[in-house]
């Protein structure tokens, strides 16, 4: 079974903290906290920017990198992709080229360049490094 974990930027810091997902509709507000296996105290649940969240795949680029969703890798051709969720499934999207490819067939080789929140501008251009 795959392990469920979100990563997230601090609202208080901007530093990335990892674990399990709670929002809370009511409030609006994103929360992380270690462990969902446990009772957590209310000091270890973390005020997190949504739009930062990105969820661990199950997967490690060759490095033994985790590959969180936002994530943007470059393939062995150059061609810059960023991890995603669709159709069910984690995929490499091609946003230069509208292509979508199961993460999974593509992640080896891959080399990790950065994070889609941290580092917009590195899918800029015609996708090419």
């Amino acid at each position: 079974m795959r392990e469920i974990r979100f990563r997230g930027k601090r609202l208080d810091n901007g530093e990335w903290v990892y674990g399990s997902l709670l929002f809370v509709p009511y409030t609006g507000m994103t929360y992380m906290f270690p462990d969902a296996a446990r009772i957590v105290k209310l000091s270890e649940i973390i005020p997190v920017d949504p739009k930062t969240v990105g969820q661990y795949t199950g997967l490690n680029d060759d490095t033994g990198r985790e590959a969180y969703t936002k994530d943007i890798y470059e393939d062995l051709d150059g061609k810059r992709f960023v991890v995603d969720f669709s159709d069910g499934m984690f995929t490499a999207n091609y946003p230069h080229e509208d292509r979508l490819i199961p993460l999974i067939d593509c992640l080896n080789g891959s080399k990790f360049v950065g994070i889609y929140h941290e580092n917009p501008e590195l899918l800029k251009g015609d996708g090419n490094a």
